[in-house]
């Protein structure tokens, strides 16, 4: 890595917007980095080519925003959205080649926008909401059917939806 000694990284409550790129090639794959609740704009592709072990967000954050976890050529292994969070917007959950096999959906999830969640190694989405959503649309980008549970195939792989 390239700061092994770096464990944990939280942005400063009061900051609004991540500069674009901002870990760009950045190798901690032990470290995590917390955003605040105060984040309120988008961003593109902030973990560009990137290798993180986990991305969290503070109590009280309402959206995650477009391009906020966005990779390319990089690796994010876990992503963890709190209680709270309503809507994720498009590209904003993008862990590329990292070691993420499952994300939670929090129960107050009302809104998750086509192409927003993309893991190259993820297998299963943990719906907590009870809702309906479109699926494919929200892993591949191609509307589909809304449905609580089922299964997507995207890229050769089978994601499964479930609620536990």
């Amino acid at each position: 890595d390239s700061v092994p000694k770096l464990k944990n990284i939280t942005i400063s409550n009061g900051i609004t917007s991540i500069r674009p790129k901002l870990f760009y090639s950045f190798n901690a794959s032990n470290l995590t980095i917390t955003f605040p609740n105060t984040i309120s704009a988008k961003s593109n592709k902030v973990f560009d080519a990137a290798k993180i072990g986990t991305i969290t967000f503070e109590s009280g954050t309402k959206i995650i925003y477009e391009g906020i976890n966005e990779t390319v050529d990089g690796a994010i292994d876990n992503i963890i959205l709190p209680d709270g969070v309503e809507t994720i917007e498009t590209k904003s959950i993008g862990a590329s080649d990292g070691s993420m096999t499952t994300l939670t959906i929090p129960s107050s999830v009302t809104t998750i926008e086509n192409s927003s969640i993309y893991g190259q190694n993820l297998t299963t989405i943990v719906n907590k909401t009870g809702k309906k959503f479109d699926w494919n649309g929200i892993l591949t980008g191609i509307s589909g059917e809304a449905f609580e549970t089922g299964t997507v195939e995207f890229s050769g792989q089978t994601i499964t939806v479930t609620n536990k």
